[in-house]
């Protein structure tokens, strides 16, 4: 298939959709309206007056839609990386987000990298046009659950964990750590869920009642207060010791080094993380640190049941 087709399809599709929006420009517009409402207000209510915003977006969504598949006729992007390529070398930036040499999978950093940057854009979209997500709505919900889901795969990481391949004090210190990692993200997702209070709907007693800024039967809601202050901290001061890291740490690498820092491929997650913080006591930083742990957890799992593999590679390396 020539390039030249390719690009024939993509801009005659976007052309097509463009079109079918166009014709369907009101019922799109109450469609967008509708899951708004339900999903994404605090309160299930919208005054219908609002629906101009809405009607807006369309045409915003209509007009980006089609300009974009008219830049596929003009070969518009080829032209325009060619232009960067000049002044970037994409090449060495690839080699620094993608390559992980303890990561026997070729395609994990390259799928997170992409995975990160569109939970980071998708996440800011839905906070710049619905606002805040709701507390305990549909989104922080279904987020939370990569807390669950990362504690999980850290747990089944350690199934992998061979007693052959690592010293005695380094086999311990990888059960450790990744122990300590599970209950942590565990207990973060128990704290999100209330401990089963938000699902067998219990109410909330004694100092729960009292206390608890929420009146939930968690233990993070008595610091609310302070979440403001510690959020911008976490997330500027963690994003500021990764960069170190990533950058200039000079000292060799050991393994444990370099499994459990977080590989570069999360630097645009991070980032926006970082920028998110700021906001103080924000969902959208806990949905993003959810999707962090999450694929921070995975990238484990896949180093440790594929470390055999790669001690392999090296061994051959090291002989030749």
């Amino acid at each position: 298939m020539s390039d030249k087709f390719t690009r024939t399809i993509f801009g005659t599709a976007g052309v097509v959709v463009a079109f079918l929006l166009f014709i369907f420009f009101e019922a799109f517009s109450k469609f967008l309206f509708h899951v708004a409402e339900n999903y994404f207000s605090p309160d299930k209510h919208i005054l219908p007056k609002n629906i101009v915003y809405f009607e807006f977006g369309t045409g915003i969504i209509i007009g980006c839609i089609f300009v974009l598949s008219i830049l596929f006729f003009f070969n518009f992007y080829a032209k325009a990386f060619a232009l960067i390529n000049r002044f970037i070398d994409f090449d060495k930036a690839r080699d620094f987000f993608m390559i992980d040499d303890i990561n026997p999978s070729k395609t994990f950093s390259k799928n997170a990298f992409f995975a990160a940057i569109f939970t980071g854009l998708f996440l800011h979209i839905v906070y710049l046009v619905f606002g805040e997500p709701a507390h305990e709505g549909i989104i922080e919900e279904v987020m939370s659950l990569f807390f669950l889901l990362s504690g999980i795969v850290l747990l089944w990481s350690l199934f992998y964990l061979k007693r052959k391949d690592f010293s005695r004090a380094m086999y311990l210190s990888h059960i450790f750590t990744i122990g300590f990692l599970a209950v942590a993200l565990l207990g973060i997702y128990g704290e999100e869920i209330s401990w089963g209070q938000r699902f067998f709907e219990i109410e909330a007693t004694g100092i729960f009642k009292e206390y608890n800024l929420q009146e939930e039967t968690n233990i993070h809601n008595f610091f609310n207060p302070i979440f403001k202050f510690l959020y911008p901290i976490v997330g500027m001061g963690s994003f500021v010791i990764l960069i170190l890291l990533w950058l200039f740490y000079k000292p060799r690498k050991s393994y444990y080094y370099k499994l459990y820092v977080p590989h570069k491929s999360m630097f645009f997650l991070i980032f926006v993380m970082a920028c998110a913080s700021f906001h103080g006591d924000s969902e959208i930083y806990e949905e993003m640190l959810a999707v962090f742990f999450f694929l921070y957890s995975l990238r484990i799992l896949v180093c440790i049941k594929g470390f055999s593999k790669i001690q392999n590679i090296q061994s051959r390396k090291n002989v030749i």
